[in-house]
């Protein structure tokens, strides 16, 4: 058999086609009517498989043990991602709805000001002076480049 006649065959016994079309091109009896029960056809007959490729060992059974629930999150996980997705479309719809102004929101809420520790401002400051040295690295040399280019 050749290649063209054992993909029709595969053809065949996956239910595709319902003949033996190398029979029927070849213009012989046919070998088999409808498909034929090979429903491990690569591993019933080797010959079956695309040249080159080797199958591993296939288990005999499917690890599927039929639980229709296959995320098994528990029930407070489930609540917890609920609610914040409510809440969270709520925000969204009350923020959309204020932005077109159908909710009158209060003009000045009062947060209470929290005095932050001297050591955030040291901190701030050091990375922004950091920061601020590799901008200059990333700009000198397009500033050198644009210099060498002569002004309209």
């Amino acid at each position: 058999m050749s290649n063209w006649a054992m993909a029709l065959d595969s053809l065949a016994a996956s239910g595709v086609i319902d003949f033996d079309a190398p029979a029927f091109i070849l213009g012989q009896p046919p070998r088999y009517a409808g498909h034929p029960n090979l429903d491990r056809l690569p591993l019933e007959d080797p010959a079956y498989m695309p040249h080159g490729v080797k199958m591993k060992n296939a288990p005999n059974t499917d690890s599927y043990d039929g639980n229709k629930n296959l995320v098994q999150n528990p029930t407070w996980k489930k609540l917890l991602f609920g609610g914040v997705a409510i809440g969270g479309a709520l925000l969204v719809g009350a923020s959309i709805l204020a932005t077109m102004g159908k909710i009158k929101l209060p003009s000045s809420i009062k947060l209470p000001r929290i005095k932050m520790p001297k050591i955030f401002s040291k901190i701030t400051n050091k990375i922004s002076k950091f920061v601020s040295k590799i901008m200059n690295l990333i700009k000198k040399p397009f500033t050198w480049i644009k210099g060498k280019f002569p002004k309209p």
